[in-house]
C-alpha cells in the first residue's frame, strides 16, 4: 500500500479542526489534562501535515502556507528570552520585579533565575501557543482551493457548535440544577460563584464570549447570502438552493442571541452586537427593508421571553469598582517589569505581592487582555503588538475586499471587543477559536503573515 501524502495531510487537517471545534464542550477545555493533551496533539498533527506536504508535488508553491511566519518566530523568541536564567545582578538591572520575586529574601548562595516570575506558567503558555501554531499548520496547508473549502467548513462548524451550545445553555438554565455543568455535574467548592455557571462553562462571560464569536460568524455567512440576493424576499429565501443551510444558520443565530442575553454577560452581549454590526452592515445598509426586518427579528429574539438578564445587570453595574480600580493598580507593575514583562502566563503570581485594592479577592487575570499582555510581555511584547498592527493595517484593504473573509472579521471583532473587559483569551477553547479566525483573516486573498517566500532562482 503506497503512502498518499495528500490524504495524510487531509486527515491531519480534519482531525485538528474537529478537535478545535469540539473543545468548548469540554468545559471550555480549561482542565490541564484537556488543553495540554490538545496542544500536544495539534503539535503532532502540524508536524505530520508539514512533513506530508513536503513529499507532495501536487501543491503549487503559491498555495503553500509559510509554517514559520515572522510574528510567530518573534513570539517564540520572547518566550525563550523570558525563560533564560540570568545572574541576580543582571536581573536586578533589567527587571526589578523579577529580581524581587526570585531573590527576596536573598538566597544563601549566588543564584540565577529567569525573567518570568513563574517558569511553570510561562512554559504552559508556550506549550499552548505551540499547539495553536501546530493547529494552523495542520489545518490551513494544502492548495488554495482546499484551504478555502476548509475555511467554509470551519465557519459552518462554528455556527453549528454555537447553536448547540446555546440550546444546551437555555435547557440547563431551566433545569432542576441550572448551576451544574450540563445540569448533571456539580462543581466542587464553587461557593459564591455558583450563579456564574452557564452552559458547559464555569463562567457566563466565557460562555457568552464563545457565543458572540459563533453568532458573528453565523451572521457573516447570512450576510454573504444576503449579498447574493438569497434574502431579498421570502420567496427567494425559500426557493434558494441553500434554503436548508440558511434556515439552520438563522435558527442558530436566534438561539445564540437568546442564550447570550439570558446568560447575563454584559460584555458578551456588547461583543455580539459589535460582531453582528460588522457581519451584517455591508449587506443590510443598501437594503433598508431587510435591515428593518432584521432589527425587528433581533428585538423579538431578545425580548420575547422577558427582559434579558444582561440588561438587568447593566442597571446596577459599578464599572469603576469591578474594573477601573484594579486596572489602575495593575498599571503600577510596568515600573517593576519594564522591558521583558513578568512572563507570559505569570500575571497572577506577579500581581498579588503588589495588589493594593480589592485585597479580599485574588485576581488571576487583569480582565483586560491588552493590559495583561503589556504586563506579561513588557516593552518587547508591545513592540510585537505594534508589528502585528502594522501587518494588519497593510492587509486591511485586502481583507475587507474579500467578502468571504467577512465571517472571520466579524467573529474576531467580537472577540477583541470582549477582550477589553474580560480574560477571554485565557480560556483555551475560546482562544483557539479566536486564533483560527485570525488565521483565516490573515490568509484572506492568499495573504499570510510574513508572506510567502519566493522560489529560489535556478
Amino acid at each position: 500500500m503506497t503512502f498518499d501524502p495528500n490524504r495524510a495531510s487531509g486527515a491531519c487537517a480534519s482531525l485538528a479542526l474537529a478537535t478545535a471545534l469540539l473543545a468548548p464542550f469540554m468545559f471550555g477545555a480549561v482542565g490541564l489534562g484537556v488543553w495540554q493533551s490538545l496542544a500536544w496533539l495539534w503539535i503532532l498533527l502540524g508536524a505530520c501535515a508539514w512533513a506530508a506536504r513536503r513529499r507532495s508535488a501536487s501543491v503549487p508553491f503559491a498555495g503553500r502556507l509559510n509554517p514559520m511566519p515572522r510574528s510567530m518566530v518573534a513570539l517564540h523568541i520572547l518566550f525563550a528570552l523570558q525563560l533564560i536564567p540570568l545572574p541576580s545582578s543582571v536581573l536586578r538591572s533589567v527587571s526589578p520585579g523579577s529580581f524581587a520575586a526570585h531573590f527576596v529574601p536573598p538566597p544563601a548562595i549566588p543564584a540565577w533565575a529567569p525573567l518570568t516570575v513563574s517558569s511553570t506558567g510561562t512554559l504552559q503558555a508556550w506549550l499552548f501557543i505551540a499547539g495553536l501554531h501546530g493547529l494552523a499548520v495542520a489545518g490551513f496547508g494544502g492548495s488554495l482551493s482546499t484551504r478555502a473549502q476548509r475555511t467554509k467548513v470551519l465557519f459552518l462548524g462554528m455556527a453549528c457548535v454555537g447553536g448547540l451550545l446555546a440550546l444546551e445553555g437555555l435547557i440547563q438554565s431551566r433545569s432542576s440544577h441550572p448551576y451544574w455543568l450540563y445540569g448533571v455535574y456539580r462543581v466542587p467548592g464553587i461557593g459564591d460563584h455558583e450563579a456564574g455557571i452557564f452552559g458547559p462553562y464555569y463562567n457566563r462571560d466565557h460562555y457568552s464570549n464563545l457565543l458572540a464569536m459563533a453568532g458573528s460568524v453565523a451572521a457573516g455567512l447570512l450576510g454573504l447570502a444576503a449579498r447574493d440576493g438569497t434574502l431579498r424576499s421570502l420567496s427567494a429565501f425559500t426557493r434558494s438552493a441553500q434554503f436548508a443551510r440558511n434556515l439552520a444558520l438563522l435558527m442558530a443565530l436566534i438561539l445564540i442571541i437568546v442564550a447570550n442575553s439570558a446568560s447575563g454577560s454584559r460584555g458578551g452581549l456588547i461583543a455580539l452586537g459589535v460582531g453582528l454590526a460588522v457581519a451584517l452592515a455591508p449587506a443590510l445598509c443598501p437594503r433598508p427593508k431587510l435591515a428593518l426586518a432584521s432589527v425587528g427579528l433581533l428585538a423579538l429574539a431578545l425580548f420575547a421571553t422577558g427582559v434579558p438578564a444582561a440588561f438587568m445587570r447593566m442597571a446596577d453595574v459599578d464599572f469603576e469598582a469591578s474594573r477601573l480600580l484594579v486596572w489602575r493598580d495593575v498599571l503600577r507593575l510596568v515600573e517593576f517589569f519594564p522591558f521583558f514583562g513578568c512572563g507570559i502566563g505569570a500575571f497572577a503570581p506577579a500581581y498579588w505581592p503588589y495588589q493594593r485594592v480589592v485585597r479580599y479577592e485574588y485576581w488571576p487575570h487583569a480582565h483586560n487582555e491588552y493590559l495583561q499582555w503589556m504586563i506579561e510581555g513588557g516593552f518587547l511584547g508591545v513592540l510585537l503588538t505594534a508589528y502585528l498592527v502594522r501587518l494588519a493595517w497593510i492587509a486591511a484593504p485586502r481583507a475587507f475586499r474579500d467578502i468571504h473573509a467577512r465571517p472571520a472579521l466579524a467573529g474576531l471583532a467580537a472577540a477583541l471587543t470582549h477582550a477589553l473587559v474580560d480574560s477571554v483569551f485565557r480560556i483555551p477553547a475560546n482562544a483557539t477559536w479566536a486564533f483560527l479566525l485570525f488565521v483565516c483573516l490573515a490568509l484572506a486573498g492568499n495573504g499570510s503573515d510574513g508572506g510567502e517566500r519566493p522560489p529560489r532562482p535556478a
